[in-house]
């Protein structure tokens, strides 16, 4: 008798490598991406499907909304043994806005990874086992690292750098702000930070603290290698993919402006 990896269809297979690589998708989500508009209501039916063999497990959230699946341990058990390398997924909070966090990050994930210049994407769970494990310690508020939300590396002409992604779309406080833009400029874990944020105004907002804490905080003052931290909205990013501004550090550039300077230097030579 075969095992179970085996036994799965090909858009099973597919749907649980998905839910896999993400840490956690919902409904819709999974139907926009592997169904025309005319299955409305097959990725449901595949769903429950997954569900009732034990692979994947419902998430809800506020007041008993389903926010979407994950998988189970069983569900992982049966990717590793197809030979799919799975990262288990975590236990963040199942609270709405941490789901919606995580599903913009995902979005900005697909748009990312879509340039030449990207490679050695980390998710969030991967980055906090490697820096629990660098750090000999799992972060925490008080802590002296921060896990972003993602980790990679981006080819440019001059070097390959290592950036962090962070998705900021909720409102922080002044003081928590700086704490994050003390942790993300002193890090040793990489060299520039991407940071999307929700729209212009709050980008205008953070960018003002990030100059306030380069200029008055001892620590980064002191600091000899900074990072520089470039800034771009949401909006843009989802609206205008590789083409999106970030802005930050006296420049201002796109991940396709610089796959066009990699391109003007690979035909000079």
């Amino acid at each position: 008798m075969g095992s179970l990896s085996e036994s799965l269809t090909r858009k099973q297979s597919t749907v649980l490598k998905y839910i896999a690589k993400h840490g956690l998708a919902g409904p819709d989500e999974i139907g926009r991406k592997f169904w025309t508009r005319l299955d409305t209501h097959n990725h449901f039916t595949l769903l429950r499907q997954l569900t009732r063999l034990g692979l994947i497990e419902r998430l809800f959230g506020d007041s008993q909304a389903l926010l979407g699946y994950r998988l189970t341990r069983k569900g992982l058990q049966t990717l590793s043994a197809s030979g799919e390398h799975c990262h288990p997924a975590g236990t963040r909070a199942s609270y709405r806005t941490t789901f919606e966090h995580d599903t913009i990050v995902r979005l900005v994930r697909e748009i990312v990874e879509s340039s030449p210049l990207v490679s050695s994407y980390c998710s969030e769970p991967v980055v906090r086992s490697i820096l629990a494990k660098r750090h000999g310690h799992q972060e925490k508020r008080d802590e002296r690292y921060k896990v972003p939300d993602a980790l990679f590396i981006l080819k440019t002409e001059r070097a390959e750098l290592k950036v962090a992604l962070e998705v900021e779309i909720a409102d922080k406080s002044e003081e928590r702000c700086r704490k994050l833009f003390r942790l993300l400029v002193t890090s040793s874990d990489w060299d520039v930070v991407f940071l999307i944020v929700k729209e212009n105004k709050s980008r205008l907002r953070l960018e003002q603290i990030r100059s306030d804490v380069r200029q008055k905080d001892a620590l980064v003052r002191l600091w000899r290698e900074k990072n520089g931290i470039y800034f771009a909205s949401l909006e843009d990013i989802l609206k205008l993919g590789l083409t999106a501004s970030l802005t930050g550090e006296g420049k201002t550039f796109s991940l396709k402006s610089l796959e066009a300077e990699m391109d003007e230097k690979r035909h000079k030579v």
